[in-house]
């Protein structure tokens, strides 16, 4: 009897903690519907301003959440900035202009590891795979390359990709020449 009853004792104090754990899961649950039941649109909303980078279907969730009014919905009045080139964007950023950007990552790691502030949160790729390299028909290789003019925008992240494509095949920034094309930023 005296081990049924020891038993019984433990199940009641388990049972008795869970209780209470739900107890306040549900207090704390009830207190966050409470402050966010309120719709955004009566509260404040927060301005963002964001810089993007390029006008593509890459950056079609950014507008899609903006149109139909997902950044509002959760309290933020979102101003959007198209901004050229990653050094007007980074100066920008650096500036205060802009809180956040969505572009390359290559500008944010060369600001950071310059010892300027920033703070890389999420990307949306794995993988570099939308961009198309355009030449003579006579370069069917990377290797064919060597040699050759690049014409390309230095400050994009292209310039980054392109380096490490080059590197794939064993060749430096030097077997190249690189021709300024595109945004000056």
């Amino acid at each position: 009897m005296n081990l049924d009853a020891g038993l019984r004792g433990q199940f009641e104090k388990r049972e008795h903690k869970a209780m209470r754990r739900l107890q306040s899961l549900g207090i704390l649950l009830f207190i966050v519907g409470i402050f966010s039941a309120a719709p955004a649109q009566d509260k404040k909303l927060t301005t963002v301003n964001l810089g993007y980078s390029a006008i593509s279907g890459s950056f079609a969730p950014l507008w899609v959440g903006f149109d139909q009014g997902l950044f509002a919905k959760h309290g933020i009045d979102l101003k959007m900035a198209y901004i050229q080139g990653n050094r007007v964007m980074l100066s920008a950023l650096t500036a205060g202009e802009i809180h956040i950007y969505q572009g390359g990552a290559e500008g944010l790691i060369r600001l950071v590891s310059g010892g300027g502030d920033g703070i890389f949160v999420a990307t949306q790729y794995n993988s570099v795979n939308h961009y198309v390299l355009m030449t003579d028909p006579s370069i069917t290789r990377l290797e064919d390359l060597r040699g050759k003019r690049l014409a390309l925008d230095p400050t994009s992240p292209t310039y980054g990709y392109m380096l490490k494509a080059l590197e794939t095949v064993g060749l430096k920034k030097e077997d190249v020449t690189f021709v300024q094309f595109g945004t000056v930023g």
